[in-house]
């Protein structure tokens, strides 16, 4: 790893934002180098300025958390949107989550559904039981019980949260309404696949 830091030192110090995304990973978990959050914070804004994706997206937690640098929502939200606007899943989910509960961005709920769909539509389980949740709460979409039962149904395989709000539906819903459910999460799931083979 010392030998991938010093490889990735020289790439990054010509400007290569691939590089410089892997040292400032380097630098954030202490892997070839000491671990020096502030380091790590400075290599990742240099490759989310060139505009890495990942990078932005890990800009974005360090400033949620108030890692290697001030804790600033707003700031946050801002490196998360530049990278859920290059469709990475995991920075339209932590988007989602901003606007669902204000923090960085005013509260919007309509805002929100839209990046957990975008999220859920790449497959991402987390984004799936979220918008699911949001059609069976009707928040920032109109109410759907079989839309939201079937998003909860396809996040079930992988996100325990989604299993248990999937079998308190079950004990709500018809037995139709649970069959409509299941028909449909097999269409989204087969509209995510061929998405998906299409990346």
């Amino acid at each position: 790893l010392v030998e991938a830091v010093k490889w990735d030192r020289k790439a990054a110090d010509q400007g290569l934002a691939k590089a410089q995304f892997n040292l400032g990973n380097a630098y954030d978990s202490g892997e070839g180098v000491a671990k020096d959050q502030v380091e790590g914070v400075k290599w990742w804004r240099k490759a989310a300025k060139q505009g890495d994706a990942k990078a932005q997206f890990n800009l974005g937690n360090a400033y949620y958390e108030g890692e290697g640098v001030a804790k600033d929502e707003v700031e946050a939200a801002k490196w998360w949107r530049k990278s859920a606007e290059k469709g990475t899943a995991k920075a339209q989910i932590n988007l989602g989550n901003a606007y669902r509960k204000g923090k960085g961005v005013a509260k919007n709920q309509v805002i929100a559904v839209k990046w957990y769909r975008n999220a859920a539509e790449q497959g991402h389980a987390e984004a799936q039981g979220n918008l699911g949740i949001a059609y069976n709460t009707g928040d920032g979409v109109a109410k759907d019980q079989v839309e939201g039962y079937a998003w909860n149904n396809l996040a079930a395989v992988t996100y325990e949260r989604a299993k248990k709000k999937r079998t308190e539906l079950e004990k709500t819903m018809t037995a139709q309404q649970v069959a409509a459910g299941q028909k449909r999460s097999a269409e989204l799931s087969a509209s995510i696949e061929a998405n998906k083979a299409k990346r």
